[in-house]
C-alpha cells in the first residue's frame, strides 16, 4: 500500500513569482508597442542602436532588452540582442499572423481586471462588455482574435473536409466574428458556401476579411443577434460556435444549442471550440485564468467542463460526442445531430 504525496509547501519565493507576475505582461506590451520584435527581424543589435532606431532612451532599453531575454523571448550575444527563434512571425507587426494587436489590447483588459475584488464580493461583472458596451466592442475586438483562432480553425476545416459532402455543402459560423472559422472550411472545401451570423456592426469586420481571401463568392452574411436571430430549420451541413458558450453561461449555451440542433441536417455537424476545465476545476491554469476574466466581463459567463457540454449536447439532439485535441487547453468539441 502507497502512502499519498504530501503537498508541497509553498516557498515565499512562488509568492514572489505570483506576485511579480503581472511585471512580464506590462513588458511584453511595452516591446509590442515599440515594436521590438520588428526592429530585430534584420539582425541582432544593441540598446543604442535599437534606441536611435526606435525614438527610446538606450537606458529604458538596456532594462527592457534584458528582462525579454529572461523571459525567453530574445536571444543575447553579449551586449546584442536578437529575436528568439519563432517568436517574429508572433510578435512582429509586419507579419501577416502576428498577435501583436492582441498583446496591444490587453492594456484594456487589466484596467478592467482592477476592479476584481470588487467582482469576487458582488458576483456581478466589472464591466458586462455584451449589455453596457454592446457590438462596438466585439468590432474592435474580433480582427485581432483571427490569428489566435487560425490553428482551430484550419484543424477544424481538416477534420470537416473528411465527413462532409463534397458538393453543396452549407455552413453556419454562428457569432462570426473575423469569420476565421468559415474562411477556414471555405479554403479547404470548394463545396462549402458559408453564412456568418453576427451583428450588422460586426459583420463589417466579417466582410472585410472575407475579401482578403478572395471568398465573397462563397459567403452569406445574416445579421443579428446570435439569440434571437430566426434561423431555417434543417438548412446547415455544418455549425461552428468558436469561443461563443463560456460568454453565455449554461442556460443561454443549451438554448443556443437546442437552436442549432434545429437548424442542422440530420447527420450535421456542430463544431464548438471553446477553453475547457477538469470536471473539479482544477485547471489547467490558463482555463481558470480564463473563467476569472468572465468573471470580470460577463454576467453569466463561465468556463465549462468536456463532461459539461457533452450532456448539453446529448440533452439538444446531438450524439457522437467527441473532441478534436489541439495544442494548449481549448480543444475543439464535435458532434453529430441525431436522425
Amino acid at each position: 500500500m502507497h502512502a499519498e504525496p504530501s503537498p508541497s509547501t509553498i516557498t515565499p519565493q512562488e509568492i514572489a513569482r505570483a506576485q511579480w507576475a503581472f511585471a512580464q505582461t506590462f513588458a511584453l506590451i511595452s516591446a509590442a508597442e515599440l515594436d521590438v520584435f520588428s526592429a530585430l527581424q534584420s539582425g541582432a543589435r544593441d540598446a543604442g542602436e535599437l534606441a536611435e532606431r526606435l525614438g527610446a532612451s538606450r537606458r529604458g532599453l538596456r532594462f527592457l532588452l534584458a528582462a525579454l531575454a529572461g523571459m525567453g523571448l530574445l536571444a543575447r550575444r553579449g551586449e546584442r540582442y536578437e529575436d528568439a527563434p519563432g517568436v517574429a512571425p508572433l510578435l512582429a507587426a509586419s507579419e501577416a499572423e502576428s498577435r501583436r494587436g492582441g498583446v496591444l489590447r490587453f492594456r484594456r483588459l487589466i484596467t478592467d481586471w482592477l476592479g476584481l475584488t470588487e467582482a469576487v464580493r458582488s458576483g456581478r461583472p466589472v464591466v458586462n462588455v455584451g449589455a453596457e458596451e454592446g457590438p462596438g466592442y466585439f468590432k474592435d475586438l474580433v480582427p485581432h482574435l483571427f490569428v489566435s483562432n487560425l490553428a482551430a480553425a484550419r484543424a477544424a476545416a481538416a477534420e470537416l473536409k473528411r465527413i462532409l459532402p463534397r458538393f453543396d455543402a452549407a455552413a453556419l459560423d454562428v457569432a462570426a466574428g473575423s469569420g476565421v472559422f468559415g474562411i477556414a472550411l471555405a479554403q479547404a472545401h470548394d463545396g462549402v458556401v458559408v453564412t456568418a451570423l453576427d451583428h450588422g456592426e460586426v459583420l463589417e469586420v466579417t466582410r472585410s476579411f472575407v475579401e482578403k481571401h478572395g471568398l465573397v463568392a462563397r459567403f452569406h452574411y445574416l445579421p443579428g443577434n446570435l439569440r434571437t436571430v430566426e434561423l431555417a430549420e434543417g438548412l446547415f451541413d455544418v455549425a461552428f460556435l468558436g469561443h461563443i458558450l463560456h460568454s453565455e453561461g449554461e442556460a443561454e449555451s443549451r438554448r443556443l444549442l437546442s437552436r442549432i440542433a434545429r437548424a442542422l441536417r440530420p447527420g450535421g455537424t456542430v463544431v464548438i471550440a471553446e477553453f475547457l476545465l477538469e470536471e473539479d476545476r482544477s485547471g489547467p491554469l490558463q482555463s481558470l485564468m480564463f473563467a476569472l476574466n468572465m468573471l470580470v466581463h460577463a454576467e453569466e459567463g463561465d468556463v465549462f467542463s468536456f463532461r459539461q457540454i457533452a450532456a448539453w449536447l446529448g440533452e439538444t439532439g446531438f450524439e457522437s460526442v467527441r473532441q478534436l485535441p489541439l495544442e494548449g487547453a481549448s480543444p475543439l468539441i464535435l458532434a453529430s445531430r441525431r436522425p
